[in-house]
């Protein structure tokens, strides 16, 4: 796509230029292309992941969009934050299936602390928390596989 080869060349060209990294903030806030805002949502979180505005700026936009939890756990690992946040989406997010596409918060957020928080010492607790307790009987038995693979290791 075109606008993907902007978002490219911005980077590669123009990343210290001052009016990038707003011009991108704003595509990712506000185009109405979902994908386009999830490439730029990874280009911010990969290429910007040290400035002041973009750890924040990132965990707001996963409150609204789903892809943006990878984001923001890749670009924000070692950010105190981070792991409450992701425990937090995990055990509250008000997700409710609605349709097969759908894509679950919780379980987005899980996935998240199992790739990037394995060995966290409440890892094992939140993990067996939503296989006996999530809602969502999709996600339970997600949590349900991930503890019997972690047993067998």
């Amino acid at each position: 796509d075109l606008r993907d080869q902007v978002i490219e060349q911005l980077i590669q060209g123009w990343q210290d230029h001052r009016d990038t990294l707003a011009l991108l903030q704003e595509w990712a806030r506000s185009d109405p292309d979902s994908r386009l805002r999830a490439t730029t949502i990874k280009q911010l979180a990969q290429g910007w992941k040290d400035h002041p505005y973009i750890l924040p700026l990132l965990e707001e936009w996963a409150r609204s969009y789903n892809y943006s939890f990878e984001q923001l756990a890749e670009g924000g690992q070692d950010q105190p934050w981070l792991w409450e946040f992701l425990c937090d989406r995990t055990l509250h997010d008000p997700f409710e299936h609605k349709g097969q596409r759908t894509y679950n918060p919780r379980k987005i957020a899980l996935e998240a602390i199992l790739k990037y928080y394995p060995n966290h010492s409440q890892t094992r607790s939140l993990l067996q928390d939503r296989a006996e307790h999530d809602p969502d009987p999709k996600l339970r038995k997600f949590a349900q596989k991930q503890l019997s693979l972690r047993m067998k290791n």
